[in-house]
């Protein structure tokens, strides 16, 4: 059997394991896992568009937009993680 992934979204994440004799994604399983991953970057994506408005204050202080550009990449990682996971899924039921 070929390497293959487990992927589970449980607190706003994806956690991937990877198993040596693991089966490949149900498509089925696949197909209902897929929206939830785009509407899990579509929540990140709005609370990053939150946080770059609240970074175009004028009287902000360094701390604070530090923090802010620290929250956008943070979220940034996040979103990528999750876009790789659709790449993956999508590839393993094409």
């Amino acid at each position: 059997m070929r390497k293959s992934c487990v992927w589970t979204v449980a607190a706003g994440l994806v956690l991937v394991c990877g198993q040596e004799d693991a089966v490949d994604p149900d498509p089925n399983e696949t197909n209902e896992l897929i929206p939830k991953l785009f509407y899990l970057m579509t929540v990140r994506l709005e609370d990053a568009a939150g946080a770059a408005a609240e970074g175009q204050g004028a009287h902000l202080d360094n701390s604070t937009r530090s923090a802010l550009a620290d929250r956008l990449r943070q979220t940034g990682h996040e979103v990528a993680i999750v876009a790789e996971a659709v790449s993956r899924l999508l590839e393993r039921t094409s």
